[in-house]
């Protein structure tokens, strides 16, 4: 099975079925202590069959504004708290779309 990538919604929603479902998973880390991520993925199905797989990536040091301006004295606890937030953030943009959580997987069978 084919699976197509994406990196705007715009494009995803313009590629899928519209009467398949969307799924989506939201991933998040942080790095050395200083450098953290959020990531959205949108999974549905194409027009042809294939898999359309849209993927979202934020990310932020702990010295940027937008992490800064959480307020903690600790920067681990603003990175933690830019993450909380992106992730909501994601979490509502995924809804709006009519997302519900999950994935579509591949089957791989093997003779």
């Amino acid at each position: 099975m084919l699976i197509e990538i994406v990196h705007d919604i715009d494009e995803f929603l313009s590629k899928i079925d519209s009467g398949s479902d969307i799924h989506y998973e939201i991933h998040s880390a942080i790095h050395g202590n200083d450098t953290a991520f959020v990531e959205l993925i949108l999974y549905g199905i194409g027009r042809k069959s294939a898999i359309v797989k849209c993927s979202l990536t934020e990310f932020a040091r702990w010295s940027d504004e937008k992490v800064r301006a959480f307020g903690h004295s600790n920067a681990f606890e603003n990175l933690k708290a830019w993450i909380y937030s992106m992730r909501a953030d994601f979490e509502e943009i995924a809804e709006s779309i009519g997302a519900t959580p999950g994935k579509y997987d591949i089957l791989t069978i093997r003779g």
